[in-house]
């Protein structure tokens, strides 16, 4: 949280990532669903060591869920773009430990209709999901 912004023990948060529908049945079934979890926050939190800050869960659909809740201004200040499917945490519960070889073709055809920088902002992608359990080679 940023300072001075306002945290509550008593509610969750919840965000959709950028690009996703609100009003589709995915998304508005997990909003529903997650409703369910400030229980569960509760409890861990009031039984858990000091080092327990913060929990999130994140579903497929996009839906970000955390405890505390905190309040998200739709000015932009502290309602930036999130989507947990690119989080390493969710990435790393959703797939487990992986073993990656990224291979990027360089070759002329990579020229034609601006192939190399989405090869590239493809690759990054990838690399920015990696987590301390994967195994990466170029």
């Amino acid at each position: 949280a940023q300072t001075g912004q306002f945290l509550s023990l008593s509610e969750s948060s919840v965000k959709v990532a950028e690009g996703v529908s609100l009003t589709a049945e995915a998304t508005m079934n997990d909003v529903c669903f997650t409703t369910g979890l400030l229980d569960t926050f509760q409890i861990n939190d009031a039984s858990a060591s000091t080092d327990l800050k913060w929990q999130y869960f994140g579903t497929p659909s996009g839906v970000w869920r955390q405890y505390p809740g905190q309040h998200f201004e739709v000015d932009g200040s502290t309602c930036q773009p999130y989507d947990p499917r690119q989080r390493p945490w969710y990435v790393a519960a959703a797939t487990g430990a992986r073993k990656l070889v990224l291979v990027l073709d360089v070759s002329a055809s990579m020229s034609n209709a601006g192939r190399m920088p989405l090869a590239k902002s493809a690759g990054v992608s990838v690399l920015s999901a990696l987590t301390q359990a994967d195994w990466f080679s170029v």
